[in-house]
């Protein structure tokens, strides 16, 4: 997706954070989504 790239690439520079992209738009109503997630900052 050529926008979201564009404003990593504003936010972060040559630094690629991971992502992920999920596609709600074709799931089916009454479906339910989780995404857990984890950060580490080094000092």
């Amino acid at each position: 997706m050529p926008i979201i790239e564009a404003a990593q690439i504003e936010l972060f520079g040559d630094h690629k954070p991971a992502n992920v992209v999920v596609g709600i738009a074709v799931m089916s109503p009454g479906y339910l989504i989780e995404i857990d997630a984890i950060a580490v900052i080094d000092p």
